[in-house]
């Protein structure tokens, strides 16, 4: 699992799995199992390894301990290196279909299931965290009425959570990607109860001027985790947002 440093005092988590807890685990895999049963590792999420830690484990599985299974969970296997991948047998693990995610949902008393069920692409396991999602709503209502002052606020609020900037990103990109299907005339896929919104923002927004501020938030993701100034590069993403949606050029 991803470590996470102490928040006594007011730091920023910053989710990556570092190289010492790869070796710590690897380590006793070169000795006999006293059992003599099979051992099975698991990494998750596996694209949270920094370089120095997918690098050790790049070892182990050149030359596997025997009867060790390494089973590496990811959300974006893209983020792993190339050689990690073709040194695995991939296994695909489609989301339910809907109505089975959302009587899962509605079992676990989820407020608003379906709304939260294409914001996460249809997944029904996600970790709900009441504090994200309120933070995520103001989010929304400023980018269906964005303001300058608004966003200076809100740019203020969220660093004060101490979230990691990845969080703002993906909730940013998301409403970029609705507003682009809208532009098409197609429904929106993450946001479905801001449809109206979305379509008038989208009438009046620029497509190249889109694509460009959503190239914007895909070249911070890979700083997602690190320790920037999030208050500045939120201030930054919306307030080019503010600019992208004042009028159609």
């Amino acid at each position: 699992q991803p470590e996470q440093p102490e928040n006594d005092t007011g730091s920023r988590k910053l989710l990556q799995i570092k190289i010492d807890a790869v070796r710590a685990i690897l380590e006793p895999l070169t000795q006999s199992s006293i059992r003599g049963g099979r051992r099975v590792v698991l990494i998750n999420p596996a694209e949270s390894m920094n370089i120095q830690a997918a690098n050790a484990l790049l070892k182990m599985l050149e030359e596997p301990p025997e009867a060790v299974i390494f089973l590496l969970v990811t959300h974006n296997r893209d983020q792993l290196l190339p050689t990690i991948k073709s040194r695995c047998r991939q296994m695909l693990l489609p989301a339910p279909g809907q109505e089975v995610a959302l009587d899962y949902l509605r079992g676990q008393q989820i407020e608003q299931p379906e709304n939260l069920l294409a914001f996460h692409s249809g997944a029904p396991l996600f970790a709900h965290a009441p504090e994200q999602d309120a933070l995520r709503q103001k989010l929304l209502a400023l980018l269906a009425a964005p303001r300058l002052l608004a966003i200076l606020d809100y740019a203020a609020e969220y660093d004060k959570h101490k979230f990691p900037l990845a969080f703002l990103l993906d909730w940013l990109q998301k409403w970029l990607i609705d507003l682009a299907l809208a532009q098409q005339n197609i429904a929106p896929l993450y946001y479905p109860q801001h449809k109206t919104p979305i379509a008038q923002i989208a009438a009046k927004t620029n497509p190249a001027t889109l694509f460009a501020l959503s190239g914007s938030v895909k070249r911070l993701h890979p700083y997602g985790y690190h320790s920037l100034n999030v208050k500045m590069q939120a201030e930054f993403l919306l307030c080019d947002y503010l600019a992208a949606t004042l009028k159609k050029s």
